[in-house]
């Protein structure tokens, strides 16, 4: 779930609990791992990783849940320390 505010968190969470099936900037999984070769190769691949940390350091959030609840693997401590909280 990608907030900027906790009036945000609340909307969002709210939007959850009344069984909304889409709800913007939220991305869900059925928490199984995909195991697809393109994965495995995404989350292998120098050149890959790199894209992921420039999405970090741009704030590109939503890019990376997407493809982590894919079962893309992100390293998120990249994330701290960036100025900024899920923005």
């Amino acid at each position: 779930m990608v907030v900027r505010s906790v009036g945000e968190l609340e909307e969002k969470l709210q939007g959850i609990v009344a069984g909304k099936e889409e709800v913007e900037g939220v991305y869900r999984a059925q928490g199984k791992k995909n195991t697809s070769e393109g994965m495995r190769l995404f989350s292998s691949d120098e050149d890959m990783q790199e894209a992921v940390g420039k999405w970090m350091e741009k704030g590109k959030y939503g890019k990376l849940l997407g493809l982590w609840v894919r079962g893309a693997e992100v390293e998120w401590g990249g994330c701290m320390g960036r100025g900024s909280r899920g923005g």
